[in-house]
């Protein structure tokens, strides 16, 4: 007798509530996706990969992730260590000279878009770069950007790296792209933090013996890095971050 009673008001605030659920879901089921197929990519290195050879493999695999589900035709990917230096990164043109790379990674840290994430920790959502002062043109881009999404990938407070995801046409990137995002991006922030304990414990079990061990205790004591086969997990729900979009028209 209630429901009969409902307004149509009523009943189409319920249907919204019920979309924007199952829209919720969706994105948590490709985070999921997301988070198992960087699993897969640990795993498929062997029981004790190299962890810069598997932050590599990560790096790349995650912005492929990221490329594929927003439909973005270029993307570079910054991976932070705790000093807030780049301890790793892909960039969007490709193979590049040591010190032409630094230099680059450096203008854009400094001036660009990602800068600006790495300061507010905030999703940066630029829906045309000729009107947002936030974007960086850079010299002989081999490139053409004119729409930019870049996300951080937050731990906590702590900030592990930076996506930025770019297309040739203003307005392709929007706001369920970046919800999409975010999601995705809390899971590789999970699978980052996951490598970075098994580095610590390999190194703890590098580590020379004090002078008091001996040769049994040595080999028994010592702490063994962990498997990277972990058990998936499904993503928790994340907070959504603010976004700013480019609201500003030129001059």
């Amino acid at each position: 007798m209630e429901d009969c009673e409902k307004t149509n008001e009523q009943l189409v605030e319920e249907l919204d509530t019920l979309r924007q659920e199952v829209d919720r879901l969706k994105i948590q089921e490709v985070a999921y996706d997301a988070q198992t197929e960087l699993l897969r990519t640990l795993v498929s290195m062997g029981e004790v990969p190299s962890p810069s050879l598997a932050l590599r493999a990560l790096a790349q695999q995650a912005l492929r992730i990221c490329n594929r589900l927003t439909g973005a035709e270029e993307g570079s990917l910054f991976f932070l260590d705790d000093d807030g230096l780049v301890s790793e990164c892909v960039l969007a043109r490709g193979a590049t000279i040591k010190e032409r790379k630094e230099e680059l990674i450096g203008q854009v840290l400094e001036k660009g878009l990602a800068g600006w994430v790495n300061e507010k920790h905030q999703v940066g959502l630029i829906t045309d770069t000729m009107r947002d002062e936030r974007w960086l043109q850079l010299p002989n881009e081999p490139y053409t950007v004119r729409s930019a999404l870049c996300i951080p990938i937050l731990r906590g407070k702590r900030l592990l790296g930076l996506i930025t995801l770019m297309h040739p046409q203003p307005g392709h990137f929007r706001y369920e792209a970046a919800r999409l995002m975010q999601t995705t991006t809390t899971q590789i922030g999970l699978i980052v933090e996951l490598l970075h304990r098994y580095t610590i414990a390999r190194e703890e079990d590098q580590r020379p013996p004090n002078h008091e061990a001996t040769p049994d205790t040595r080999q028994t004591d010592a702490p063994h890095p962990p498997p990277l086969h972990a058990t998936r997990r499904r993503p928790t729900p994340t907070r959504t971050l603010p976004l700013r979009q480019a609201s500003r028209t030129p001059a």
